[in-house]
Order: structure tokens, then C-alpha cells, then sequence
């Protein structure tokens, strides 16, 4: 699972799929006061290209338990169908 993206010659790497998920989400005043949104437009696309190149199971087996109820509800939805 590669959490990088190289965007206008600049490389933007990413800790982890929780990083991931938080800066690839739309400004929210919340996030930035907390630390944990993008801090640029550019940041956050190279956030969503990242996103964009997951499975379903690398989102699954890098959960994250707090604050992920909702994409952990998802993702066992996906798996029923």
C-alpha cells in the first residue's frame, strides 16, 4: 500500500490511511483547529489521489477504531453485498 503522491514535483507522504482519510475530506473548521486537515488545496489533493488508489481492504485492515465507526460500517456493508 503506497501512502504517496507526487504532485507538481512535490512528494506529500502520509503516515497512515487514518492521515489519509482526514486530509482527503473537505475544509472543516473542527479539523483545523485539532491539526489534523489538509494544509493546502495541494495537500489535499495528493490526499485524494492517495484515497483514490486504495482498496476497500487496505482501508478495512488499517481501521482505525476511534472516530471510524462510520467507514467500518460501510466497509461491512460493501462486503455483504
Amino acid at each position: 500500500m503506497k501512502l504517496k503522491a507526487n504532485i507538481y514535483g512535490r512528494v506529500f507522504s502520509f503516515r497512515s490511511v487514518a492521515e489519509v482519510l482526514a486530509k482527503a475530506n473537505e475544509v472543516k473548521s473542527g479539523d483545523t483547529l485539532v491539526g489534523i486537515g489538509a494544509t493546502s488545496q495541494t495537500e489535499r489533493v495528493a490526499a485524494k489521489l492517495v484515497l483514490s488508489r486504495l482498496t476497500l481492504e487496505d482501508i478495512y485492515e488499517n481501521i482505525v477504531k476511534t472516530g471510524m465507526i462510520l467507514y467500518s460500517s460501510f466497509i461491512f456493508r460493501c462486503n455483504l453485498i
